[in-house]
Order: C-alpha cells, then structure tokens, then sequence
C-alpha cells in the first residue's frame, strides 16, 4: 500500500484540516454532561464495572474510555477529557477523509469530503460531547481505506502490499469493537469481501485468511480481557450480555415501525449531510447510470456500498434511538456526497468558471451557519450553550441552598447521571439511576428533596406540595421538604411522605 504523501511539504492541508477539526470543536465544546449515556462514560474513566452500569451495556467502549482516562493527565475532568477524545477524533477525521477522497478520487474529492464533515451540523455536535460516536465515526475511516487497498489497492502493487492492507485491516476491525460494539458486526461483511477478492484475484492464500483470523481475534482480545477483568470475568458479563440482548434483538413488528426507523434515519443523514445533500440528489437523478456502473463494477463503489447498507438496514429493521448511532455508515455517504458535489462543479464549470468555488462555499458555508446560528431545537451550538447555560445553574443554586449532608437531588432519566457526576456528595447520588417501579426509601437524615429537571413529576396529580425555588428568566427549581417524623419514598410516578421505617440503609455504589 503506498502512501498517498511521500514528501513533507505536501503535508500542509494534512495539518491545516487537522487544527480546522481541534479549533472548531474546541471553541464549541460542552462543559456538561448532556445524556446518560455521556454520563456512563464520564464515570467509568474512573471506575469501569458494568455490574454498576458503569458504561452502560454492552460495555465494549474500553478503548474510548481508556482514551478518556489516559488524557487526564492533561484534563483532570473526566468530562473534559472524553470531549477531547471527541475533538482528537475530529481532527484526525478531516484528515482521514482528505486522504481517502484524494487517494480513491482526486484532491477535489478528499477537500470536499474533509470540509463536508468539519462543517456537518450532526458531526460537529457530537464532536463536542463526551459520547463515543465521534471516535467511531473516525475509527470506520481508516476500515474503509485499508478494506479497498486489501481488496484491490494499487494494480501494480505487490501482493505483500496487499497482504500487509489485509493486516491493518483485520487488527482495526478487532480494536474497533473496544470503540463501539456496531462497528465490527456492520463493517464485517465489507472485511469478508476485501478478502473474498483477494482471494480471488490471488493476492491472498488460505495461511493468509487464517493468520488474518488470528489477527482479528488478538486485537479484539486487547479490549475484551480487561473489559472482563473489570466486570467480574467473562461468566458474569455473559449474564448481563443478556439483558442487553433482549432489549436490542427486537425487530420492528410493524410497517409503521419500519417507516418511523425510515424516517428516523432519514433525518440522520440530512443532519449529518445538510446542504450537500442538494448536489447528491442532482447526481443521483442527472448521473444515475454513471453512479450505478461505479457501484456495480468498481471497487471503490463496492466498499462504500458495503460500508453503508449493512447498518442501514439494521437500523431499518431493528433498532435506532439516536442520531449518533448512524456514524457506521456516515463516512461512506460523506464520501459520496463529496463525489457528487465534485461532479456537479464539472458540469458547471464550462459556463461557470468559478464554480468550485461557489458552490463549495454555499455547501459548507450553509451547514456551519445552521450548526453555528440555528435554533437550540436541533442539534446546534445553540443546543450546547443552553442546555450548560440551564443545568449550570442549576447545579449551582443547589450547592448554594442546599446542605449535601441532608439533601437528595433527583432527575429524570436524561439527566440523571448528572447528580452522581457534579453531586456526588449529596445523600443517595445515585437515586435517579434507582428510581422505578419498586418504591425506594430515602435515608432518615434527608429533609430535602429537590427536583433538578421540569421533566420528573411534571403532572399536575403529581405535585404534591412541592415548593419552588426562582430562577434566571421564568423558570423554577421544586423540592420537597421532609418533615422530621416523616420519610420519603421515591418511585416510578409519585412521592409519598411516610412515618419512618427501620430499615436497612439503602445500598449505593462509590460514585467515582
């Protein structure tokens, strides 16, 4: 496999992308926790046990979470630290598709892709969070490159260059599941058919495909053994495997089910695309034959079709709760959206001798002013700075008025890992993450309860007495003083006031 920059003075878009990734992401970046899976992750940087949820299951995320854990001696705040894994991912991703675009295409292609995914609304959004889509999303690229050049590469390359693609290959499919769990299972059947076509075309042997086993199998061991190590061995993660097993294997039973995973999925892609999505639907209907010949007859066409329509009919048929998970197969549209775009400025140029220009300023000056000035319902800077702006200041009035030693801080599931993770002093941190069906008592020495979100308990029938604390604008913090012959139990739906009960104290875990 040849490298596509034999000499350092090529290197400069290399670098220029790279400092556009890490600056845009850095300036922007959350400074909380904005889902519970983000607080999973913020946890386990100091304390990885899945029997405690800590990440959640499947609980494959070593890697990303040890990423996190190694940039703490950097960062300190584990937060800050998986942000940064986010924004490291980001640059190197920019990178990753220029050299891609240009190796597969021409220079044109590799800019466009680059600047599509710097300036992508959904992309840029989860660069600035402490979840692990974006290091995936960087992680498929690198799959993609090696999957062509295994498969065919360079026609006057040797077999050992091949060979040595099929390496790097099969030990990044196996690191990637240390990453998240989809990657390895939605890219497998692309690593299958690079080898398939080197077997083929004769670039391989049968010792290859078993050593290429053996290198899958020890990469993905790198991640697994502490993984199991952490959680009690492989016989208890298998156990807790399978509850996660049953909540993610259930199929769409409806049509409607489908269409919604549809439509879902849908908006995905055009909140990752955006405006590029405009030159890809002109290609799709003016280049229709020549698109479909690539697909059919060429390599490169091949591994992006593989690359996505796996995943795609996953997430179609089984399950998708996030735009995030979608970041398998969005390399693979990006790229094609940068031919698209590529293709359109070749039809306009003959009349139009700034076309290049023109339009790739209208493509991806359009998608970072939605990211950078559109509405907070969507996923945009907006977004970031509002939801830090609203549960900042929350976190902060209950340090203000609330003593840790005899206040219980609940929130709903979104936001729940929030007090464990910025509360971690106060009475029972965790009672968000123990709050369900079954009631649960609050130890004797609360005398406050305080709500941190709008959400939990928003019925009317719900409120029973709570008071209000003003806040910034019109909004309100509730909470729920105990009285001292009383004692609260929490659960699903309400909260009752109760005499007090001898009982055994609750059991918590150490919040990190």
């Amino acid at each position: 496999m040849k490298l596509p920059y034999p000499a350092i003075a090529r290197l400069w878009p290399v670098f220029l992308l790279f400092a556009l990734g890490i600056l845009s992401r850095w300036l922007f970046r959350s400074q909380l926790i904005q889902e519970w899976d983000a607080g999973n992750f913020v946890m386990a940087v100091n304390h990885f046990d899945l029997r405690q949820g800590i990440p959640h299951l499947p609980g494959t995320f070593v890697l990303f979470v040890f990423a996190g854990r190694a940039l703490t001696i950097f960062w300190p705040d584990p937060h800050t630290s998986l942000v940064m894994v986010s924004v490291l991912a980001s640059g190197l991703a920019a990178v990753a598709l220029f050299i891609l675009g240009r190796a597969w295409f021409n220079p044109r292609v590799g800019w466009a892709a680059a600047l599509l995914m710097l300036s992508s609304p959904s992309v840029w959004f989860y660069g600035e969070m402490s979840l692990s889509y974006m290091a995936e999303f960087f992680w498929v690229i690198p799959i993609l490159f090696t999957a062509y050049y295994a498969g065919q590469g360079d026609r006057e390359a040797s077999p050992q260059e091949n060979r040595r693609a099929l390496w790097i290959l099969a030990a990044l499919m196996g690191l990637a599941g240390g990453i998240r769990p989809n990657t390895p299972v939605f890219l497998m059947p692309l690593a299958i058919a690079a080898l398939g076509r080197g077997l083929w075309l004769r670039k391989f042997s049968g010792r290859d495909a078993i050593v290429v086993l053996g290198i899958g199998l020890g990469s993905a061991l790198v991640w697994l053994i502490p993984m199991w190590a952490m959680s009690g061995g492989p016989l208890a993660y298998w156990h807790l495997l399978q509850i996660w097993m049953h909540d993610h294997r259930q199929a769409t039973r409806t049509i409607d089910d489908a269409l919604g995973n549809f439509t879902f999925l849908l908006r995905a892609i055009v909140f990752v695309l955006g405006f590029g999505m405009l030159p890809g639907l002109w290609a799709l209907g003016r280049w229709r034959r020549s698109l479909l010949s690539l697909l059919r007859q060429d390599w490169r066409g091949q591994v992006l079709v593989l690359a996505i329509v796996p995943g795609f009919l996953y997430f179609l048929a089984v399950h998708i709760k996030r735009q995030g998970h979608s970041f398998t197969i969005m390399p693979a549209l990006i790229i094609l959206a940068a031919v698209a775009i590529v293709r359109l400025v070749q039809t306009l140029e003959p009349r139009y001798p700034r076309a290049w220009a023109i339009v790739l300023t209208l493509v991806i000056g359009g998608n970072a002013a939605f990211f950078l000035f559109g509405p907070a319902e969507f996923r945009t800077r907006a977004k970031i700075q509002e939801f830090d702006r609203t549960y900042g200041e929350r976190l902060a009035v209950i340090r203000a008025n609330f003593p840790p030693t005899t206040t219980a801080v609940l929130a709903s599931k979104p936001y729940g890992r929030l007090p464990e993770v910025y509360l971690p002093d106060y009475v029972f941190p965790n009672l968000s993450d123990r709050r369900s069906e079954i009631p649960v008592s609050l130890p004797a020495q609360t005398q406050t309860l305080v709500f941190l979100d709008d959400e939990i308990y928003s019925k009317p029938e719900q409120d029973r007495g709570f008071q209000k604390l003003p806040l910034s604008g019109e909004a309100d913090l509730r909470y729920l003083a105990i009285p001292g012959d009383r004692q609260a139990v929490v659960s699903k739906d309400a909260v009752e006031l109760v005499e007090p009960i001898e009982t055994a104290p609750t059991p918590t875990h150490v919040t990190p």
